[in-house]
């Protein structure tokens, strides 16, 4: 029932996001995108992630999909208006498929699909089993000038030069505290430039509309 229940709101969550894209209605797009994160939110409830499940409907359904609503339907766009836009956009699908094309090649050079288990982990160097022998070669080879000993073939290459990774130190954290770790051990500075771009983007919009009133 649970494995059901995941393809169900993963085929819904696809079909919510196609019909954000394709819908002319700036309205009725909305409305999709509310379904495409109501989807996404119980996907990922019902794989253990209750903490982003619920920050899905929080932050994105409950705050910025309704003000999205809220800004289209003050402009009260035309059907006529809307259809003369649309045509516009038909112009871009070329260019889109090209993108989409692009990002499957991506996703499936990342992602290893196997049913084996030693293949489900989302390590680099076991998808491509050529470039791990390679790599591994070159750096047994730099290992050993440097004259320390070489890594053995049995050995995980990257957890063996990365054996700080974060996917090994919170394995036995809850998503809460695996998020909080990583974002504040590992990707601190990340997070601090994210902070200043969105600093950036709250006084940018001040700056821009600010009018300056000039002395008579």
């Amino acid at each position: 029932m649970n494995t059901f229940l995941i393809d169900f709101l993963t085929l819904g969550a696809i079909f919510s996001a196609i019909l954000v894209v394709t819908s002319k209605n700036p309205v009725m797009s909305t409305l999709f995108l509310i379904s495409l994160f109501m989807n996404v939110s119980g996907y990922l409830v019902l794989i253990g992630l209750g903490f982003l499940g619920i920050s899905y409907l929080i932050i994105y359904i409950g705050a910025i999909v309704i003000l999205f609503l809220f800004v289209v339907m003050m402009l009260n766009l035309q059907l006529a208006e809307l259809n003369a836009m649309a045509s516009e956009y038909t112009q871009n699908l070329p260019l889109g498929g090209i993108f989409v094309f692009l990002l499957f090649i991506e996703l499936y050079t990342i992602f290893p699909f196997s049913s084996n288990a030693e293949h489900k982990s989302l390590n680099p160097f076991k998808i491509f089993p050529d470039i791990q022998v390679g790599i591994l070669n070159s750096i047994n080879s730099i290992v050993e000038s440097l004259g320390y000993p070489a890594v053995s073939n049995s050995t995980d290459v990257y957890l063996t030069f990365n054996n700080n990774t974060p996917d090994v130190m919170f394995s036995s954290l809850l998503d809460v505290q695996s998020i909080g770790f990583t974002l504040y051990t590992f990707a601190s500075v990340w997070l601090f430039v994210a902070s200043l771009i969105l600093l950036l983007a709250m006084i940018g919009p001040i700056v821009l509309t600010l009018k300056v009133r000039q002395s008579v």
